[in-house]
């Protein structure tokens, strides 16, 4: 998740430089015998400072996005300050006048730090019409016009698309939650891939329908697709400026797909490449399979319908998850993970089917639940008993 975080024999030899002075801070206070909450606030001083201030100064990362600890290492080097000020002025013997004029030299020092927070603060909380920005013009468009279509959003669109609507998307802005570790690798290879092919190919197998994208002059801020010329050709079915929302081409839109086990790719995609999608995207393009149509009845449950012949399998473009389960009639069917992360189902069907599917969290979830109910249990009981008590302890007073 970082920008530029590399370990470099630099970068090594610094943070082995931090613990040292670490090791040697923790030595001499020791040996001085200084207060536990000076030590405490000194050492954290250190670690958040140097993350920091060495990335500020040199460029070079300690740890991952230290650019973050900047407001960490405010609060703490200014605790520090104070518990370090305090006996200084002990020490010094300074009168009730002379703490006074050092406290406000301090104070008009600080002034300069404060105009430049309220200035930023000023930028941060300025007025702004947000519907305006490409965020939400692209999030209320997908929603007016192509609800429940997964879209490929990049950059600031993925991070606020949810926000005003709910249209799936393989993207998003918290890619450490990602199920299905496969994504990460398409989004990167979507983000900084030259061949258009490649980029349709895996939003294909990935069940994308639409794709958003930029060049250079894009209003959403990071800019993250390489090469955006990949997306001429492509039918533009929205257009702000620079800014386009794209159909990509797929013989059956939504995220459920008829086909044989002979289809699904045989290795995983990475690190085999894009040759193992090729049976697989066939597939999906083979007009001899028929249509499948898919509807989600919650956020945990939903059905797929086909005419379905006994050896055909049915790819639910979605990431495998051992909660999930399928039933055919009240009757389970097998279902599982490919190697693509995504979901297989087995509905040994004859004709017209509908596949139920279920998503109930596995043991984990089911043994979360129970604890969620003890939980609520526990304090239901813990508030009567206390009321009991105190009411019991009035009556015996009485």
């Amino acid at each position: 998740m970082a920008t530029y975080f590399k370990s470099t024999p630099q970068q090594r030899l610094l943070l082995g430089l931090v613990a040292a002075v670490y090791l040697a801070g923790a030595w001499a206070m020791e040996r001085f015998k200084v207060p536990r909450h000076t030590r405490f606030a000194l050492f954290v001083s250190l670690v958040t400072g140097s993350v920091t201030l060495v990335r500020y100064w040199s460029g070079i990362s300690l740890f991952p996005q230290p650019e973050r600890y900047h407001l960490e290492m405010d609060m703490f080097l200014w605790v520090a300050a104070a518990f370090l000020a305090w006996p200084a002025i002990r020490l010094l013997r300074l009168g009730r006048r002379q703490a006074l004029g050092l406290a406000l030299a301090i104070a008009i020092l600080c002034v300069p730090v404060i105009k430049k927070q309220r200035r930023e603060s000023r930028w941060i909380e300025r007025t702004l019409d947000i519907r305006t920005t490409i965020e939400y013009k692209t999030s209320k468009w997908l929603e007016a016009n192509m609800p429940g279509t997964r879209v490929f959003a990049p950059g600031t669109i993925g991070f606020w698309l949810n926000a005003f609507s709910d249209t799936p998307q393989i993207t998003g802005g918290f890619d450490n939650g990602i199920l299905n570790q496969t994504v990460p690798h398409v989004i990167f290879q979507v983000y900084a891939g030259e061949r258009q092919k490649d980029m349709l190919d895996l939003l294909n197998a990935f069940g994308c329908d639409i794709m958003i994208g930029g060049g250079k002059d894009s209003a959403e801020v990071y800019h993250p697709i390489s090469h955006p010329e990949k997306l001429d050709g492509l039918k533009v079915l929205w257009r702000d400026g620079p800014d386009a929302i794209y159909e990509v081409p797929r013989r059956n839109r939504g995220l459920a797909h008829v086909m044989r086990k002979s289809d699904l790719p045989e290795y995983p995609l990475f690190p085999y490449g894009f040759n193992i999608l090729i049976p697989y995207l066939e597939g999906l393009k083979n007009p001899e399979y028929p249509s499948a149509g898919m509807k989600w009845h919650s956020p945990s449950r939903a059905s797929v319908t086909a005419d379905l012949k006994p050896d055909q399998i049915v790819s639910v473009q979605m990431a495998w998850d051992k909660g999930w389960n399928a039933a055919v009639g009240g009757r389970a069917v097998p279902l599982w993970g490919d190697k693509l992360g995504q979901m297989v189902v087995e509905p040994h069907c004859s004709g017209p089917c509908t596949v139920d599917m279920l998503y109930d969290g596995g043991i984990e979830g089911k043994l979360a639940r129970l604890v969620h109910y003890l939980a609520v249990l526990a304090g239901i009981l813990w508030i009567a008993i206390t009321i009991w008590r105190k009411r019991s302890g009035s009556t015996i007073t009485n």
